[in-house]
């Protein structure tokens, strides 16, 4: 039963009964009985004011509540005159306009933080109250190779190296993660509480480029402080040995095993001093001479004098190029060194009796030194790419760190890996 009608109930009964009364008690007075008719007529009119000014507000308030309700914050009242009614429509007027300008201040504010997350260099991966994914930057989907649009989805759904990394993370731990021992990433996870309920959220940076650099920076002092003490002496060290081979072993009864040390000791300090050659060629690697090549053609004239000696070892070379010729942008040179040390790697890793694939492909453009070698163990895989590191009893750990170099500045990648089900290990360039 609404407030209108018990109003109205309740005065239709109060007056009907006025008015009984009053016929039983005045009837035989008609004067006073039509003077009290007429003020029975007056309080009714009291009554309606009364309702306008009362029960009417009161109803109208109702429609704002609705619009509360529906999160309408444009609805406002007129004052009636009353000043009670005034007082509190002018409260509601008031909230309405600050429930208004916090609204448009919240989806200002959310806008803002979405067009922020979007743009930011820095990935970012925002999940929801059951952990699965509520918002994705493209950063962080490129990183994780996900496809957008990504929301409602586990993060476990998609597959990446990186992601079985992130999902064994805490909440509030930031730990440095590796892909294939060559790409480097900072990831820190941390969770809000929103709604009462806790929300985890992820930041993924790249961290690739700028420790290459702090690498390189840091070993290029290193070889350069080698390369110049060790030339320096080498060259006068070797001077003083061929002036003494050369003339203090001109007479008959000079010692033969001694000039022989002597030579020795010349050859070896020719071996260090190149040793310490090979070091510097990573400083020294020029920029590459950038020019259209066609990627097949350069695949096969570079492996063709690695033929023989494979076949030496009964290693076969399998083409499978692409059909179609495609043409690139890039050193030749270099390029074909980086070939040449995959290739080198690759036999070194077969020994005997074996395949090694060379193929290529066009979208994207890339090509891949492919042997059935033992492959890389989860323990090396990690450390292949760590400057000067080396498996091999006498390797010096500048092949790939040389390969690695000239990719880069291609702006290209480089990626060396076993797969687990075919045993195969791949060296991928995509340029």
């Amino acid at each position: 039963m609404s407030l209108r009608f018990r109003y109205f109930l309740f005065m239709g009964i109060l007056h009907l009964l006025m008015a009984v009364g009053l016929y039983y008690l005045l009837k035989d007075h008609k004067i006073y009985f039509l003077l009290c008719e007429g003020l029975l007529l007056i309080s009714l009119g009291i009554s309606v004011s009364l309702y306008k000014k009362l029960i009417r507000p009161i109803e109208l308030m109702q429609t704002g509540t609705n619009a509360l309700a529906n999160k309408d914050f444009t609805v406002k009242y007129v004052k009636t005159g009353a000043s009670e009614m005034d007082r509190l429509i002018e409260v509601y007027n008031t909230m309405i306009d600050t429930l208004r300008v916090e609204q448009t201040r919240t989806v200002e504010q959310s806008y803002f933080l979405e067009k922020l997350i979007q743009a930011s260099p820095i990935g970012m991966i925002i999940m929801d109250f059951d952990g699965n994914i509520a918002d994705i930057n493209p950063v962080a989907a490129k990183i994780l190779s996900i496809q957008l649009p990504a929301k409602g989805n586990p993060l476990e759904h998609y597959h990446h190296p990186l992601i079985p990394q992130i999902v064994t993370l805490n909440s509030g731990e930031t730990k440095l993660l590796s892909v294939n021992g060559y790409h480097k990433f900072r990831c820190q996870v941390d969770m809000v509480i929103h709604k009462g309920f806790p929300r985890k959220f992820i930041i993924l940076t790249d961290l690739t480029a700028e420790l290459l650099e702090s690498e390189k920076e840091a070993y290029g002092k290193v070889i350069r402080m080698m390369a110049h003490e060790v030339n320096n002496s080498m060259g006068a060290i070797n001077s003083i040995l061929h002036t003494v081979v050369e003339y203090g072993f001109s007479s008959d009864d000079s010692d033969p095993d001694l000039k022989d040390s002597l030579n020795v000791a010349i050859d070896r300090n020719k071996s260090l001093a190149k040793f310490i050659d090979n070091f510097a060629d990573i400083i020294r690697l020029p920029k590459p001479t950038m020019t259209r090549h066609q990627l097949n053609k350069l695949l096969l004239n570079a492996s063709k004098p690695w033929e023989t000696s494979a076949r030496n070892k009964n290693i076969v070379f399998t083409y499978k190029l692409s059909k179609q010729e495609v043409e690139v942008d890039m050193d030749a040179s270099q390029i074909e060194r980086v070939l040449s040390n995959a290739l080198k790697n690759a036999m070194e890793s077969i020994g005997s009796d074996g395949e090694i694939i060379i193929s290529s492909q066009t979208n994207p453009v890339q090509f891949e030194v492919i042997d059935n070698g033992p492959g890389i163990s989860k323990r090396i895989e990690k450390k292949i790419f760590t400057p000067f590191y080396s498996t091999k009893t006498n390797g010096q750990g500048i092949g790939l760190m040389l390969s690695r170099e000239i990719i880069e500045n291609h702006n290209g990648t480089l990626r060396l890996e076993t797969e687990k089900k075919s045993g195969l290990t791949h060296f991928t360039v995509t340029l």
